[in-house]
């Protein structure tokens, strides 16, 4: 096994010189430490960890490597010769291309020995193999599984290319199937590309019937995923699955229970039993990072983009973490620029835990369509349909919702979700909803929700809480339209400060020049609604939705929607007598701060319970509606 002693303490150095010149502020101490921990120099493997070679064979057990003859691996010691071809500078390019099959159970280690993997290094260590080219060819397990691999790397990439970790270094359209890794363990001590027990970095290949059981895929800063770690251009996954342990341990890259990030593809009828923890910027059950572009640009080749990335029959079981921001039980990010994004079909009952922006499919959705677009046919849209979530969603400080955390919208694109169900309780400090966490607009786009449901519980402290919708921004000019049609809330809220809180719609906002149009037709309430109203604080409620505060010019309609939920207003320290004229509930509406319009909509939802201090009216709490 290749070692390299890592980043060398000059690096730290000079980079503290030339931050001093670049005219920005000296950091805080807190930022130094951050800043120094990532440019910390990493010893080399400790030897405990440092595994033995395993003996090669000189000759595999049959075949000629084609197609139809691909070159037989019976044993361990012709799996170590297949590395050995694809790793050996003077034979790697005769054999990067052919094809091979195990016709056997492979055990490089025993499952025992791997059980201290962890700690102590096992017999024997598993150099990835095409570790300075990539493999081109193919792979067929056959059902088989390799038990044992050992892989522990500390290295420094800009010596090295061998950066990348799993099974293969890079897979460049190539066939990987029907193959298990069961008892493994892969882990980079510093700065990779990419770690999967499959391969590290996978371009426009195929995982077809690919497998981990009891694996550990983890790095300190890295993208890893349990089959993949890195996808670098188009990549398609097919009843893959994963079990084990996931995660980086220090990094600003994703985490994925299949894959850390795909751009253009497929992923689907995949499975996720791992625990995915990512300290970086997105961690997904499925993937951490989902992206589409019309014309993906690769690292070598140019563009090759299939305009169009699915996520299709998917499931998550596994617990999903993110230290930092963008937790999904689906995905941690999901793109849509220029192309199409798909996810269809999926299902989360994992925990999803995180600061800021957590959900059970999706955590943070952007979609865009960039005006240099050259393939018309693709809108920059995301479509998440028939989608559902039944796992507890966690926010520490920020956003958490049942399916989709944060959505940003510009540039004519469109979000469209369809016929999804959250079921999991939602707890929050920050916007909160039982679909959707916020929407952001800052150009024209367009949002839609039809035939969706939260059955969950809205728990925390939030100052916007919807049933169905958190909180709605437009920013600068943004000229947002967002319909909600035939989507029900069924969920107790017993969450938020009572600043804002609906039924359906926490809270509304425009700024100066943007305009927004935000529509709800045949939508219903049938939860609880206790706002938590504190002394001194204005504070709204309604048991459709909860303020609309508009500087812009926008517009709330209802149509042909009903509360049926009881509002319960909860006041802080008892302090009913002071908050009298500061919160204000609305059986429909809490505040009309601009202009809503209600067309055939009821209220018979129990109000027995609004203290005498807290002004009350039966349709909106303060301002006035146009009814129709």
């Amino acid at each position: 096994m290749k070692r390299v002693i890592a980043i060398t303490l000059a690096v730290v150095l000079i980079a503290a010189v030339f931050a001093g010149c670049s005219g920005k502020q000296k950091t805080s101490d807190s930022e130094a430490v951050s800043m120094s921990s990532y440019y910390e120099v990493i010893p080399d493997v400790p030897q405990e960890r440092v595994a033995g070679k395993m003996q090669s064979a000189s000759t595999f057990a049959g075949g000629s490597g084609t197609e139809n003859d691909p070159y037989q691996i019976a044993d361990a010691a012709q799996l170590a010769y297949f590395g050995q071809l694809l790793n050996d500078e003077t034979t790697r390019n005769d054999y990067a291309d052919k094809h091979y099959a195990l016709t056997a159970d492979i055990e490089w280690n025993s499952a025992s020995e791997m059980a201290d993997a962890a700690t102590k290094a096992p017999s024997y260590g598993w150099e990835p193999a095409a570790t300075h080219s990539s493999f081109k060819g193919s792979l067929n397990g056959n059902g088989h599984t390799i038990t044992g691999l050992y892989t522990v790397l500390a290295i420094d990439p800009k010596v090295d290319q061998y950066s990348s970790v799993g099974l293969f270094y890079r897979v460049d359209k190539a066939l990987i199937r029907d193959l298990t890794i069961a008892d493994s363990y892969f882990y980079v001590y510093n700065d990779s590309s990419g770690v999967g027990a499959f391969a590290g970095e996978a371009y426009w290949s195929t995982f077809e019937n690919c497998h981990t059981k009891r694996t550990t895929v983890a790095a300190r800063v890295s993208k890893v995923g349990g089959i993949v770690g890195n996808t670098i251009g188009p990549a398609f996954f097919r009843n893959c699955s994963a079990d084990g342990e996931i995660g980086n341990s220090e990094s600003m890259f994703y985490a994925g229970g299949i894959t850390a990030s795909i751009y253009d593809g497929e992923i689907v009828n995949c499975v996720n039993h791992a625990a995915v923890t990512s300290h970086g910027d997105g961690a997904g059950g499925i993937v951490g990072s989902m992206a589409t572009s019309a014309e993906y640009v690769s690292w070598n080749e140019g563009p090759h983009g299939v305009g169009k990335t699915t996520i299709s029959g998917c499931e998550n079981h596994g617990a999903v973490t993110s230290v930092k921001y963008c937790a999904g039980g689906i995905a941690g990010l999901a793109t849509g620029s220029d192309s199409d994004g798909v996810i269809e079909n999926c299902r989360n009952d994992g925990a999803v835990t995180g600061e800021n922006c957590v959900a059970g499919v999706v955590a943070w959705a952007t979609v865009s369509k960039n005006s240099t677009d050259k393939k018309a046919e693709y809108q920059g849209t995301l479509l998440i349909d028939r989608c559902e979530n039944s796992g507890a969603i966690t926010a520490t400080e920020g956003v958490a919702v049942g399916l989709v955390s944060r959505i940003s919208a510009d540039n004519e694109a469109t979000f469209t979700m369809t016929n999804c169900v959250n079921r999991g309780t939602t707890s929050s400090t920050g916007m909160t909803g039982g679909l959707i966490g916020s929407v952001l607009g800052t150009s024209k786009a367009v949002v839609r929700v039809s035939g969706c449901e939260n059955a969950g519980t809205l728990t925390g402290d939030a100052s916007c809480v919807g049933g169905l919708i958190g909180m709605v921004s437009a920013l600068k000019e943004a000229a947002l339209t967002i319909d909600f049609e035939k989507c029900v809330n069924s969920g107790a809220i017993e969450s938020g400060s009572g600043y804002a809180t609906g039924g359906l719609i926490g809270q509304i906002t425009t700024l100066e020049k943007s305009k927004m149009q935000i529509t709800f037709t045949d939508c219903e309430n049938t939860g609880l609604l206790t706002p938590k109203f504190k002394t001194a604080t204005i504070s709204f409620a309604g048991g459709l939705a909860g303020n609309l505060q508009n500087a812009g010019k926008g517009t709330l309609t209802l149509v042909r929607c009903a509360n049926h939920g009881e509002i319960r207003p909860v006041v802080d320290d008892n302090k009913s007598e002071s908050v009298g004229t500061l919160c204000h509930v609305g059986g429909l509406v809490g505040n009309c701060g601009g202009e809503v319009i209600l067309q055939g909509c009821t209220q018979d939802g129990d109000v027995s319970a609004i203290p005498a201090s807290i002004h009350y009216d039966p349709v909106c709490g303060q301002g006035a509606p146009t009814v129709q």
